[in-house]
């Protein structure tokens, strides 16, 4: 999308607050670049871990996302923070952020 940001600090973190409508099935979306020198990132949901993500590969993969399906009407946060972990053939610890995206259908 032409926004990415990326770092290789662990702790560092990126935010996206959403307010998904009533009446509507709403998903977010967390999207990244797969890289040969990155690392893992943790993803929560209004303040409360939910998940650990590699975003390690050998090559350069676009247009990764994270998906969050279904969500409950009202304001939300999401986050992305770097751990400095990696997967044993890494290069590094980097981890990306391209974009946040909400669909409501």
């Amino acid at each position: 999308m032409g926004t990415q940001h990326i770092t290789n600090i662990g702790g560092n973190k990126v935010s996206h607050t959403f307010d998904t409508p009533g009446g509507w099935s709403s998903t977010i979306t967390y999207g990244y670049r797969k890289m040969r020198n990155a690392g893992k990132a943790a993803i929560y949901w209004d303040g409360q871990y939910f998940s650990t993500i590699s975003l390690y590969d050998p090559g350069n993969v676009y247009h990764c996302e994270f998906t969050l399906h279904d969500m409950p009407s009202g304001v939300h946060t999401v986050m992305v923070k770097a751990l400095n972990q990696k997967e044993p053939v890494s290069g590094g610890t980097y981890v990306n952020v391209d974009y946040f995206r909400q669909y409501d259908f």
